[in-house]
């Protein structure tokens, strides 16, 4: 479904998107949220333990950028979708891209799409 989402939109018109929440980057197992929630984190989903529903996804917007990676999207359209496309749907004109005057959150990665540094503003994040 991805590749046809590329091919008949294009990747300028697709922007990528998280709905994770708490569980996320936790590995598979069950987490207490506050007084009475507790969740199911398994294989990139949280869901309401006990039961079969979804409370929201367990996979960073980073691991989204390395599946599209090893789908053989380009690297370069990934940024685009992942920085530029969602700041411009947000109305958020000092963000996504690299260019004097915005703010410079940046996402470095590897060479196999794994994240080495952070920077928010300008300033690496430790």
């Amino acid at each position: 479904m991805i590749r046809l989402a590329l091919k008949a939109k294009g990747y300028q018109n697709i922007t990528i998107i998280s709905d994770s929440e708490i569980g996320c980057g936790l590995p598979n197992g069950d987490y207490r949220l506050g007084d009475r929630r507790i969740i199911t984190v398994k294989d990139g989903l949280c869901v309401m333990k006990g039961t079969d529903s979804i409370a929201g996804g367990a996979m960073s917007m980073a691991d989204s950028a390395k599946n599209l990676f090893r789908m053989g999207v380009p690297p370069e359209q990934i940024a685009v979708m992942a920085s530029s496309n969602p700041a411009k749907v947000c109305g958020c004109d000092d963000r996504g891209r690299l260019i004097p005057g915005c703010r410079a959150d940046i996402v470095i990665f590897d060479k196999d799409f794994n994240v080495k540094t952070v920077f928010l503003k300008g300033k690496e994040v430790k």
